[in-house]
């Protein structure tokens, strides 16, 4: 595994989804595999989810007798892999307890329905139980409706990743408070927000939506930046229709609509990953910045929502 796991440059991000590349393959052809952390010593969340996500989709389907693990002798990067329960997921015993105080607030879960409490229970947790309940309301009807209507896509056909086609709702979560940032993000391993849109929509339409929005994007862009430009275009065009909140454009309407007091001094980014596309923008009360549109080095294989904002230290006495 690379030394350090970040989704924040094209190098390191390219080493990542390589390695998991790399296992599957192995798997697939029918070889135990070593996965080697020793000399991994930097984690970010994005990285973080996307690895607990394979990790866990892998030994679901060829079991932990096919894993050995060669556990990095980074002390902080042993505790995050046991506090997000990685060691867990491999098989790794371990007597760490983690202690270092940004590590001990990471929150990891999973499961195979879409449950808002569940979500919102995650968050709260990953920020130390101290959101009110108003703040967690309002982010919530941005988390919960963009993770839904995502899901609800993603697995309609095969990942074409050598696996086959394996019909499930299954969703990752991860959320991190490092300082008085508070980061959540949720992913699932499906077929991603460009290739739905292309299965569930007509394609002339699709296409004229993409030529009007030219200007938001390079002619060198990879079609699936294009096509989640025109995700959140066409969910637009929806809220008009009996499905009106439906769609990524409901996340940003949820994100210009943020009226919370804790929330009134303060951004919060969000960023979508599918496949290889990345759209973020930065987002306060009644508006939202210009999004940044990115092709990704190689494919993730599926879709990964991330927020991020900033709690006030007070914000326990916000209640």
């Amino acid at each position: 595994m690379p030394h350090v796991l970040t989704f924040s440059d094209d190098r390191h991000f390219g080493y990542l989804t390589t390695a998991i590349d790399q296992l599957r393959i192995n798997l697939v052809a029918g070889r135990s595999i070593a996965i080697d952390f020793y000399a991994t010593y930097k984690v970010s969340p994005q990285a973080m989810l996307f690895l607990l996500a394979e990790v866990d989709r892998l030994v679901h389907l060829f079991g932990v007798p096919r894993f050995k693990t060669i556990t990095p002798r980074s002390p902080k990067v042993q505790e995050v892999f046991k506090q997000t329960g990685l060691y867990a997921t491999l098989g790794v015993e371990s007597d760490i307890q983690p202690k270092r105080e940004d590590v001990i607030h990471w929150v990891a879960m999973s499961g195979s329905r879409v449950k808002s409490e569940e979500l919102a229970d995650g968050i709260n947790r990953a920020a130390g139980g101290t959101l009110p309940s108003k703040t967690l309301s309002s982010l919530m009807k941005g988390i919960g409706e963009a993770t839904s209507n995502c899901l609800s896509h993603a697995y309609i056909e095969s990942r074409n990743d050598g696996l086959g086609h394996h019909p499930t709702t299954q969703w990752w979560f991860l959320g991190q408070l490092r300082g008085n940032t508070l980061s959540v993000g949720v992913c699932d391993l499906g077929i991603g927000v460009p290739r739905s849109l292309s299965i569930e929509n007509d394609g002339q339409i699709l296409t004229k939506i993409i030529k009007s929005m030219r200007g938001l994007f390079s002619t060198k862009d990879h079609w699936d930046v294009k096509a989640l430009c025109a995700a959140f275009e066409i969910g637009k065009t929806r809220t008009e229709r009996t499905n009106r909140g439906k769609g990524l454009a409901q996340t940003l309407a949820a994100l210009r609509e943020l009226d919370d007091p804790l929330l009134i001094d303060s951004h919060v980014s969000f960023e979508i990953l599918s496949n290889r596309a990345s759209y973020s923008v930065l987002a306060a009360p009644g508006r939202i910045n210009r999004p940044k549109i990115k092709t990704l080095r190689k494919s993730i294989r599926g879709t990964m929502l991330t927020w991020s904002f900033v709690i006030p230290s007070h914000s326990a006495n916000h209640e």
